[in-house]
Formats: structure tokens, C-alpha cells, sequence
């Protein structure tokens, strides 16, 4: 085929691809271009370029695979060019290129085929109704997320992968889960996005999250120091034993039958190095460590603790520790008090970014804080920065009473 004759049917072929008939094949109409945006497009708008362009649409046009539109008393002059997409397979075949209707009807036999995958009982009918909807939404140019429509490798692996989760059973690491299912310890939290949303459709939205299935980014636990025993239904383990921390999985917690302690209060603190720190003192706090952002296993344990025993969180007093306290309280639905979170003034402080200010305006309208929190945080919007506020600098804990600064 001459140059210009391909680039031309190329450019033609793209556009319609691009239109509403190109991505559903659902209409009757021609498809119809402007001459001059289509001879740009195939770098052909001048010269012998364009007089074989004009040759070759009429050429098509002849055989009815497209028509010239021309001004009324002009027929020299073409103004518009109008495909017929009843005669798609036939210009795509002349390019050498697979065809929309093509494409589409194999992306949607990828979902048909993954109908008749075996999947547990429970889903079965909602992965069914699953598979029926996207090989409609390929046929017909519909939504596809969190599948793609250009990509089948991806789409097929995404399902396979989605159906050996309504499988899994154990409680394992989000990285050995994924050296299971991909033969990689990373690939599953690059697609954990797509997976997760794919799973809330199979399911009918009772999957939403791996940590459902027991795939978990952390092991589900916490560190705890103090005066704690632990009855189960077998026997007790009394950990006012120990010297140092011990790590409570979420597991162990839930067999507990009744934890019993004598401590008079209990605190959770937001960094490992204070939490060792505090531990040392073997004082009549127990405490826990949450770590950032408290885990289950931690919730689980302030639930089975005595409702009449007075918590508290120690944390760093950027909006993220203050944060950290929000989810603490939101998660629990306990009173929490806040232990030495005050804005402490710094002349070579850390400044606030941006992300900093939004969860800090966002905070102040969070009814899981008080107003004397929500002043630390004006304090800090009205100053630019986070003052002195890692929890570390407060030094070494005094041996003695609460509260140990």
C-alpha cells in the first residue's frame, strides 16, 4: 500500500476508534470526519500528498467504504469524510489491525470463560453475575474499572488471582500472600486497589478488604508491658512475671475467657523507643504500644479491659499523633484521655506542609477531640509549625508517680 494511502486509512481507522460507534458498535449512523482533520492527522494536507488522498477516499468511496461530502455546487472540493461501520472488518483489515468489534468480543469472552471458574458456594451466583456484566460492558463499550479494556493479559490475571483469593483460608503476610499468588512478595500490594474492588463486586460487597480473607500487612498484635493476667479457658498466664514487653496476638486475646489486671490506669503510646522506655519503670500502668496507627489486636484488648479502668494515649503532637488519638477514640468508642499532648514551642521547629495543614483544618471540625486538643492544633496552624513534638524529647521518664515526666 502507498504511504499516504496507509497514514490516511490509519488516521481514519484511529478516529473511529476514538468515537462512540468505534468503542460500542452501537449505532446506524456513518461515522463522519472533517476532510482537513483527517488529512492532518495523516500528515497528508498538502502537496502530492494530498492529491493522493483525495484519490484514495475517492477510490473508497467508489466501493462504498466511505462517502465524500461536498459543498452544493462543488463536487471538487471534499469537506467531510463518512464511514460505514458496517464495513469496519474490511478497513481494518486492509491496515493489518484487529478490529473494535474484534477487540471487544475477545475481552469479553475473557469474563465469559472466567464464568465457569470453580469458586466457592457462597459467591458463586454474585462471581457469575460478576463475569456476566463486564463480557456486557466489553460487547458494549461499558465501564470495565478496575479491568482494563486494552489490557486482556491483565484482565485474565486479575481474575485469576481474584478467584484464588475467594479461596483463601489461612491468615497469612500480605508479602508471603503474594509469592503465593504471583510468585513476588511486592505484586500484591501494587494491585491491591484493583483486587480489593474486584473482590467487593464478586461478592456482592462483603469483601472489600484482603485483611478480610486474612491477608494482613502486619501480624495482628500488640505489645503490652505491666501488670496484665490473661485467663483462658485452660489455664492463666499472669505476665506480671515478666521483666520486660510481650507480644499479645489478636488470636490469643480472643481466647481469653477474662484479662484481669490491677493496674490503676492503662496508656497506649504512640512510638516504640518511648513505649521501652516506659516498660522499664514496672510501674502500676499497663501499657501498650500501638505503633503509629493502633492495630486490631489493640482494640481487641481495650475492649476485654474493665470499662470503669481509666486510658489514656500518649502521642507525638503533630496533627498525625493527633490523629492517630481520632482514630484511637473513633475505633474503640472509649474515653481516651490525652497524656502530655500540649503544643511545646521551638525556635528551629519543623514547619507544617501542606498535607500537615489539611489534616489539621480537618481535625478541628473531628468531634473525637476536645476543644483544649483542637487548641494545640490552632496553636500550630497559627504558628506554621509543629513545634517540639516528637514524644522522645520529653527525655527519660521519672521512676515514681503517674504521669512520669
Amino acid at each position: 500500500m502507498h504511504p499516504v494511502k496507509q497514514r490516511l486509512f490509519t488516521a481514519l481507522a484511529e478516529a473511529y476508534e476514538r468515537s462512540t460507534a468505534g468503542r460500542t458498535g452501537q449505532t446506524s449512523r456513518f461515522f463522519r470526519i472533517d476532510f482537513h482533520d483527517l488529512v492532518r492527522a495523516a500528515a497528508c494536507a498538502d502537496g502530492d500528498a494530498l492529491e493522493v488522498a483525495r484519490a484514495a477516499l475517492a477510490e473508497a468511496a467508489t466501493v462504498g467504504v466511505v462517502r465524500l461530502r461536498h459543498p452544493r455546487r462543488d463536487s471538487a472540493t471534499i469537506t467531510a469524510v463518512e464511514f460505514d461501520p458496517t464495513r469496519e472488518q474490511e478497513l481494518f483489515m486492509l491496515l493489518d489491525r484487529a478490529s473494535p468489534t474484534g477487540r471487544r468480543d475477545r475481552l469479553a469472552k475473557i469474563f465469559a470463560e472466567a464464568e465457569k471458574w470453580e469458586v466457592p458456594e457462597r459467591w458463586r451466583a454474585s462471581w457469575a453475575e460478576m463475569c456476566r456484566r463486564f463480557a456486557d460492558a466489553a460487547k458494549s463499550g461499558g465501564a470495565l474499572a478496575p479491568f482494563s479494556r486494552t489490557d486482556g493479559e491483565f484482565n485474565g490475571q486479575l481474575l485469576r488471582v481474584s478467584s484464588r483469593l475467594l479461596h483463601w483460608k489461612s491468615e497469612s503476610l500480605l508479602r508471603f500472600a503474594s509469592c503465593q499468588l504471583f510468585g513476588n512478595s511486592k505484586q500484591l500490594e501494587q494491585w491491591r486497589s484493583a483486587l480489593e474492588s474486584a473482590l467487593a463486586v464478586a461478592t456482592s460487597g462483603e469483601v472489600r478488604d484482603l485483611t478480610q480473607l486474612g491477608i494482613l500487612d502486619n501480624p495482628r498484635s500488640c505489645i503490652v508491658c505491666g501488670p496484665i493476667i490473661l485467663h483462658v479457658q485452660d489455664g492463666a498466664a499472669d505476665l506480671r512475671l515478666l521483666r520486660g514487653p510481650i507480644t499479645l496476638s489478636i488470636a490469643d486475646l480472643r481466647k481469653c475467657v477474662r484479662i484481669e489486671t490491677d493496674a490503676r490506669r492503662f496508656c497506649s503510646v504512640e512510638n516504640p523507643t518511648t513505649f521501652h522506655e516506659l516498660a522499664k519503670l514496672r510501674s502500676d500502668t499497663l501499657f501498650a504500644c500501638t505503633d503509629g496507627y493502633a492495630k486490631p489486636a489493640l482494640f481487641e484488648l481495650v475492649r476485654r479491659l474493665n470499662p470503669a479502668l481509666e486510658l489514656f494515649h500518649f502521642g507525638d503532637t503533630d496533627p498525625a499523633g493527633f490523629d492517630i488519638l481520632r482514630h484511637l477514640r473513633a475505633e474503640t468508642q472509649r474515653s481516651i484521655g490525652s497524656l502530655h499532648m500540649i503544643f511545646r514551642p521551638r525556635e528551629d521547629a519543623e514547619p507544617l506542609s501542606v498535607a500537615d495543614r489539611v489534616l489539621a483544618e480537618r481535625l478541628l471540625i473531628a468531634t473525637e477531640l476536645d476543644n483544649d486538643e483542637k487548641d494545640v492544633l490552632e496553636q500550630m496552624l497559627a504558628c506554621g509549625d509543629k513545634g517540639d513534638f516528637e514524644q522522645e524529647r520529653l527525655g527519660i521518664p521519672r521512676r515514681g508517680d503517674w504521669p512520669f515526666y
